[in-house]
């Protein structure tokens, strides 16, 4: 990805940045869940798709836990659509926020790494606030959230 992080500030941040990823991943994901199932009432599969999409890595979660709820393909690919059109959108929104309210670079790239789902969008914006901001979404995104596409994939299966 570019970033380098030094094991010590991983070793110092992440436990810290690896629970606050695992509770952001795990409610995005529950209340994609719910609401795809239960409010707009798509298939559970689906909405499995959707909340690991928008939860852990974006259009790798999608294909990946597609594959191992065995949703249709169509499914997978609104999912995988539905993140790219997030990206899009938030690679430019999230720096413009953060400057306005005037954020300091260690929330903001941990907020840019909790918030976007695909790993280059994510860099992007991070990129567009300053090296600390790279550190820390690197930090969030990639340690935190991108190594549950495994875990997820094998309790989902």
């Amino acid at each position: 990805m570019g970033a380098t992080l030094p094991f010590t500030l991983i070793l110092q941040s992440g436990p810290i940045a690896f629970l606050q990823a695992t509770v952001v991943a795990v409610t995005t994901f529950l209340t994609i869940y719910w609401a795809g199932s239960r409010l707009f009432g798509l298939d559970k599969r689906f909405a499995t798709t959707l909340a690991a999409g928008g939860s852990i890595c974006g259009v790798s979660a999608s294909i990946a836990i597609g594959g191992s709820v065995k949703a249709e393909k169509e499914h997978v690919s609104v999912a995988i659509s539905l993140v790219v059109v997030y990206a899009m959108i938030v690679v430019f929104l999230l720096p413009m926020v953060i400057k306005a309210f005037g954020i300091p670079s260690g929330p903001a790239g941990a907020w840019i790494g909790t918030s976007e789902f695909a790993d280059a969008a994510g860099m992007a914006a991070a990129s567009a606030i300053d090296e600390q901001a790279i550190k820390t979404f690197t930090l969030m995104k990639v340690v935190g959230r991108d190594m549950f596409v495994g875990i997820w994939c094998f309790s989902m299966a």
